[in-house]
Parts: C-alpha cells; structure tokens; sequence
C-alpha cells in the first residue's frame, strides 16, 4: 500500500498533466477502507503510511474521502503500534497537517475530532523519538540501525548511527509539522546555524 501510494504521490504533478487526476482520485477512492478511512483491510501502520502518501494526491478542491473515519483511526493504530522506523513515527504528524491544509473550512465535528487527536499525538510522538536517538547527536532511520537504502538506493552501511534523512525526519522536520499542527504560525528554522558548518565539512573546505 505505502508504495503504491508513494508512487502515485510522487507521480500527482504527471497525473495531473495527462487529465488522469479525477480518474484517479477516483480509484483510490473506491478502494479506501469506509470502515478505517485508510488503505488496507486493516487498521495498522501499514494502512496508516499508505494513507499519509494518498492524501497528497487530495486538495481543498476535492477533499480526503471519509476523514472523520481516518481521523478516529489514526490515534487507536499509534497507540497499539510502536514506531518501527522514524518514519512510521513521523507520518501520523504529516496525515493530520495535509488534512488541515484540505479543510480550510471545516464541520464542527471534525474541527472536535482533530483537537481530540493532534495533542495526544505530538505527545506521543516527543515521547518515542529518543529511541531513534543515536551517540552521535542524530538520529537512526530504524530503532537500532541506520536504514542502507532509501527509495531503494543505497544510502548508507545501515550500522548503528545516525543517518541524515532519519536526522531530519526526527528534528527539523517533525518539529516544524507539529508547529504547523497547532497552528503556531511562523517559526526560525532550526538548524539554521549550523548550514555553514555542514556545507564547509561536507565540501572539506573546513
């Protein structure tokens, strides 16, 4: 599911330029879970990652279907699940923020239902990110290890140490969907002082 929704995520700005776009929104529409809101024929992480990559192919002008079933789903898988990688932790955050930036306007039992979620979630998720934590400063795509591939190249030896899209996904990135969350608008990159150093180290010109 993940990957055909990553695929098909990916792919939207193609889609859209051949005129295929409705058509499918449409398919996945009819293949969605009425019963979880999600992509699966069950309500697990796997259904929940396939469906944070589908929600980018929806928009203000058609919506996410069901999100009221995917929403009152979302906190019973992470509760039930521990996050078997940093982007497993991470994807429930970006499900809910593509949902707000959909629904500018909203209902109000959805705005009840996403104020119930988003809160207990951001705890969560602070709470689990220092397993991916690594002695090094970053973080570790996988509890343990370093993921060796990433959309399938070879990114690293998959060791225990961290890994910088792990890193990313579990500081700046993460941080910054959680602020998008709760609304608190504008806020200072987070590495910011840090891009000299890198790019000076990484070009060995430091």
């Amino acid at each position: 599911q993940y990957y055909a929704g990553n695929m098909l995520s990916a792919s939207k700005a193609s889609i859209e330029a051949a005129g295929f776009l409705d058509y499918t929104r449409e398919y996945l529409t009819e293949r969605q879970n009425p019963d979880t809101g999600m992509w699966g024929k069950n309500k697990d992480s796997a259904a929940m990652n396939a469906a944070m990559k589908i929600s980018g192919l929806y928009d203000d002008k058609c919506k996410y279907p069901r999100v009221e079933k995917m929403i009152g789903s979302i906190l019973d898988v992470v509760r039930a699940e521990e996050p078997y990688s940093v982007a497993t932790l991470w994807n429930p955050l970006v499900l809910v923020r593509n949902i707000l930036s959909d629904y500018g306007e909203m209902g109000e039992e959805l705005q009840r239902q996403i104020s119930e979620v988003k809160l207990p979630l951001i705890r969560l998720s602070i709470d689990r990110v220092a397993r991916f934590k690594k002695p090094d400063g970053g973080c570790s795509y996988y509890p343990e290890l370093s993921s060796k591939t990433s959309q399938g190249v070879v990114v690293s030896l998959g060791l225990c140490e961290s890994d910088v899209n792990a890193t990313m996904l579990g500081t700046a990135s993460m941080r910054d969907t959680m602020f998008r969350i709760v609304r608190l608008g504008e806020h200072k990159p987070l590495l910011k002082d840090y891009n000299k150093l890198f790019f000076g180290l990484i070009s060995g010109k430091m």
